[in-house]
């Protein structure tokens, strides 16, 4: 990239450079999990070619990334806009028998077995440094009693973890279809012509 762009600044006079290359070298940094130099790539794209989509989608990737390897695990999904990442988005504010949500986390279900259902989750403080990542091992009588979920089927599932008085209340958290995931058209285009070859 240096070569290219010595000054960092080439995109902003050839927002087309950022599409066809910056875009591209950024995406392939982060498919072999070199995170910090896909960021890198990114941080030499310039208006106008950071608003481009295509710019922003992997921008996206990038900064789930970027807090996954902060936290030490995803506990929320890829595509989840970051604007909602750190708000509850399933939990109800009271559960049925009228106890108030006292706390929340973020979650994944990773593993179900002999053990239980082993769960990863991230405390939800408004200040990204503060938050923490935990790790526990629920019984599959406890997590029955807490999720509607069945056991297996919520491996590999993002979750909210809710504190309702004494009781703990999980969903199950839907994924999204926008924020930055996904395969654009453009390239989906290049992919069905490269197949065919």
């Amino acid at each position: 990239m240096e070569r290219l762009d010595p000054e960092g600044d080439a995109t902003e006079h050839d927002p087309d450079l950022a599409l066809n290359i910056h875009r591209w070298v950024a995406r392939s940094w982060l498919a072999l999990g070199e995170v910090k130099r896909a960021r890198r790539v990114l941080n030499r794209v310039l208006s106008p070619a950071a608003e481009d989509p295509k710019i922003k989608a992997i921008d996206h990737r990038v900064r789930d990334a970027e807090e996954t390897h902060s936290l030490g695990a995803a506990v929320r999904p890829p595509n989840m806009p970051f604007k909602q990442r750190w708000s509850v988005s399933v939990l109800p504010e009271a559960d049925e028998e009228g106890n108030r949500r006292t706390r929340w986390f973020a979650g994944r279900v990773d593993l179900v077995d002999h053990e239980g259902v082993h769960v990863v989750f991230a405390t939800t403080e408004e200040d990204g440094r503060a938050r923490r990542l935990l790790r526990k091992v629920m019984s599959i009588d406890a997590w029955r009693a807490a999720s509607k979920l069945p056991p297996r089927a919520a491996v590999g599932r993002f979750v909210e973890i809710g504190e309702y008085g004494d009781r703990l209340l999980i969903e199950p958290v839907t994924t999204y279809s926008g924020g930055g995931g996904g395969i654009h058209e453009d390239d989906l285009r290049y992919l069905e012509r490269w197949a065919a070859e």
